[in-house]
């Protein structure tokens, strides 16, 4: 189950890809594990036959319902920062996939691409004895789009480089990009500005469709090669799990115990008046 630091927790979650690295341990009772929103990167519902649509409703809410909080600290290059300062990644959502391996054919993998294709980022359902068909509303999206939409970010998705700095640009940087044929394919424009840092910004223009694995007559040739890349791809534009709000996390927990005393208080004082 997945946990935000609101008290909302979510339905059970088959598999879920989270980040161990950077976030406290799992909280565990018993067999569930509880898994703050702020780590998940991919969440993975499966079905063995049609997917009833009252229960997936209800598992998509519980996980739309779960908030990141932006609350958490951390120390960058500059200094010290608050996670609300990062606008780039201001309230990161987990990947949304519904795997089913109910043979539906070409027509009912359409009908449930466009009633849950809203609703999750890849559909995963059985195309014939041994193969499968990966479904995506959204693949004709550019990578800008994506990006909002995972971080809960209003900013466009730029990428930056200075001539001062890690990411250094040729001397040369016009005429090396007009020369470059390979990299103006992958952006819609860029331009230098005139300021003192010379920042040279890219915009990104491709879609996740430009990620699959087509053959001469524009049929997926590897659907889950495809969505081995186009999968890979939304994550680094996730890149990073949100700073953990620590303080958050504690405030939650120490309402809840207190809840718990206070339930445990009443019901004592209930028997003793009997």
């Amino acid at each position: 189950m997945i946990i935000d630091s609101f008290g909302n927790v979510s339905k059970e979650v088959d598999i879920a890809v989270y980040d161990e690295q950077y976030t406290p341990y799992v909280f565990q009772y018993n067999a569930l594990k509880f898994i703050p929103i702020e780590a998940v990167a991919v969440v993975i519902e499966c079905k063995s036959k049609s997917p009833k649509e009252t229960s997936l409703d209800d598992w998509v809410k519980s996980i739309n319902q779960l908030l990141p909080n932006p609350s958490g600290i951390v120390r960058i290059v500059n200094g010290f920062s608050c996670a609300i300062t990062n606008k780039s990644q201001l309230r990161t959502r987990p990947i949304k996939i519904l795997a089913t391996i109910k043979d539906c054919g070409d027509k009912a993998g359409e009908n449930i691409k466009e009633k849950y294709g809203d609703e999750f980022d890849f559909i995963i359902i059985k195309d014939g004895d041994n193969t499968f068909n990966v479904l995506n509303k959204n693949e004709d999206k550019t990578l800008e789009w994506w990006a909002k939409e995972l971080n809960g970010c209003e900013e466009n998705l730029k990428i930056l480089y200075t001539e001062e700095g890690g990411n250094r640009l040729p001397k040369e940087s016009e005429k090396y990009l007009e020369m470059n044929s390979c990299l103006k394919e992958f952006i819609i424009d860029y331009l230098f500005a005139d300021g003192e840092d010379k920042k040279c910004k890219f915009e990104i223009n491709r879609t996740l469709k430009d990620l699959k694995i087509y053959d001469s007559d524009g049929k997926d040739k590897n659907p889950l090669l495809s969505l081995n890349l186009q999968l890979n791809q939304l994550l680094m534009l996730i890149n990073n799990p949100m700073p953990f709000p620590h303080f958050a996390y504690a405030k939650i927990f120490r309402e809840i115990i207190q809840e718990a005393k206070n339930k445990t208080d009443e019901e004592k004082n209930k028997k003793s008046k009997i």
